[in-house]
C-alpha cells in the first residue's frame, strides 16, 4: 500500500530529483518525467516491507544544488548518503528533527 506516507515521500523525491539537476545525473533511472518509477523501484532508494523508504544512497551522483538535504522529511529514513557530489549551502539546524529514524547521514565531500 506504500505506507502512511506514500504521497508525501513521493512529492519529497521529486522535490530533490528537481533541486538538484536530476536531469544531469549520471544514473537517474526511475526519477525522471519520461521514466518516472514508483519510488521504490528507483535507483539509489531502498524500502521496507511496507514500501516506507529507508535509505537514499545517491552518493557520486552528480547531484548539484544548495541545501537538498533540508527538503528531505521522510519520516522512515534510516540511511541518507549525498556524499561525493556537488551539494552546497548548510544544513538548516532541526532539519534532522524532520529525520525522525535517521540513525546515519553522510553529505561529506561535497562543495
Amino acid at each position: 500500500t506504500g505506507g502512511d506516507y506514500w504521497y508525501t515521500d513521493l512529492f519529497y523525491l521529486d522535490y530533490l530529483y528537481d533541486d538538484t539537476g536530476g536531469d544531469y545525473w549520471y544514473n537517474k533511472t526511475g526519477w525522471s518525467w519520461t521514466d518516472r518509477k514508483p519510488p521504490c523501484e528507483r535507483f539509489g532508494i531502498t524500502c521496507d516491507d511496507f514500501d516506507n523508504i529507508i535509505e537514499i544512497r545517491l552518493r557520486n551522483n552528480n547531484l548539484t544544488g544548495v541545501r537538498a538535504f533540508n527538503s528531505l522529511h521522510l519520516l522512515e529514513l534510516k540511511i541518507l548518503d549525498l556524499a561525493e557530489n556537488k551539494l552546497s549551502g548548510y544544513v538548516i539546524p532541526g532539519a534532522t528533527l524532520l529525520l525522525r529514524s535517521l540513525v546515519h547521514i553522510d553529505i561529506s565531500d561535497n562543495e
